[in-house]
């Protein structure tokens, strides 16, 4: 694995979430691995363990985002090796990707990182039935309206068992669709019609803390 250790700056991106008044309520942070506002080519789980050390050990969580909330994105790996920990649970959302596997280990630290008063998101939410096992934990869920028609959007929307959860629509990209999700039952928005996403550069972190993390990231 190269992380390319002789890097002297870091990047990462942050885009707002914003309230039915458009009030920033959080910000989604975003690995960047250079001064070009796009994802880069390294594998989700490297991407994730980078932010991760560069947010928690080395940049101040305050200066990315304020006194607001920070949702990052946590793929399998790293919730398996508890990354989430690094962060103070009342200061970040615990995004959990499209791409992880809602299995029992999964299911078992998702469970302890509840108890420890993390919060839970399930990001690009595609309303599968394998989330079900899940939906006890969940206190956010996130749909990518693009990928859905807007009427069936919200025959959707009406067959989710809310409760306490709260609803964020991500990729809204125009007024309309920003009322229409507001109408249908959301309650939080994140896409290019608030704010794209923002390049923060700052210096890297300790080699040491960089060996450290990068010693969990490759335990099995």
């Amino acid at each position: 694995m190269d992380w390319n250790t002789d890097r002297a700056e870091t990047y990462v991106a942050r885009q707002t979430i914003v309230g039915p008044q458009c009030q920033i309520v959080g910000y989604e942070l975003l690995f960047r691995d250079r001064w070009e506002n796009a994802c880069p080519d390294v594998p989700l789980h490297e991407a994730n363990t980078d932010l991760v050390s560069r947010t928690q050990l080395s940049l101040e969580l305050e200066k990315l985002v304020g006194a607001n909330l920070a949702f990052i994105n946590f793929p399998q790996h790293s919730l398996l090796n508890k990354f989430p920990t690094f962060f103070e649970p009342e200061r970040i959302i615990v995004e959990i990707m499209e791409t992880v596997e809602p299995n029992d280990d999964l299911v078992k630290v998702c469970t302890e990182l509840k108890d420890q008063g993390y919060r839970l998101a399930l990001d690009d939410f595609d309303f599968n039935k394998k989330w079900q096992r899940m939906s006890h934990l969940v206190d956010i869920i996130k749909v990518d309206i693009s990928t859905i028609d807007s009427k069936l959007l919200a025959r959707k929307v009406e067959t989710l068992v809310r409760g306490s959860k709260s609803l964020i629509a991500e990729r809204i990209e125009t007024s309309e669709q920003f009322h229409h999700c507001k109408d249908i039952g959301f309650d939080y928005f994140q896409g290019y019609h608030f704010a794209r996403p923002e390049i923060l550069e700052q210096e890297k972190l300790a080699s040491n803390n960089f060996a450290m993390l990068q010693l969990l990231a490759d335990q099995p």
